[in-house]
Formats: structure tokens, C-alpha cells, sequence
């Protein structure tokens, strides 16, 4: 996957973030540069900030449970 970057700030929005959550712990973080297209497998699915892929075009990764180094969550 290839991400390309526009120059400029962006202020972040939980409305405008592509996931399930209807929060971000960077509301309102004022950032330089900002996502301008995402690339998959040489197909764009990110476009000026909004997703433009088809459904399945990508594919979910379970996170691994973290351990300590005795074996202990």
C-alpha cells in the first residue's frame, strides 16, 4: 500500500476519519500535511479524503495479544 502526502496543515475531525469509531484522541490537532491518496495493489482507494475502493478490497488483520516476557498478559 503506497500513501501519498499534500503539503499544508490539516486540524483533525472524528467525522472525517475512515473508520468505525465516532472519536479520534486527535480531535482538533492542528498537523502539517495530510493523506491525499492511498494506493492498494496499484488501484487508488483513498481520494482526497474519502474512500473510493469497493467492499472487500481489503482484508482483516487480527491483533495479537501482547505478552510479557514471563508469559503473562
Amino acid at each position: 500500500m503506497k500513501t501519498l502526502i499534500k503539503n499544508g496543515t490539516i486540524i483533525t475531525a472524528s467525522e472525517e476519519q475512515q473508520q468505525a469509531s465516532d472519536y479520534t484522541p486527535y480531535e482538533g490537532l492542528r498537523m502539517k500535511g495530510g493523506v491525499a491518496k492511498v494506493l492498494l495493489r496499484g488501484e487508488v482507494i483513498v481520494d482526497a479524503g474519502k474512500y473510493v475502493g469497493k467492499p472487500g478490497d481489503g482484508k482483516f488483520i487480527a491483533r495479537q495479544t501482547l505478552r510479557s516476557q514471563n508469559g503473562k498478559v
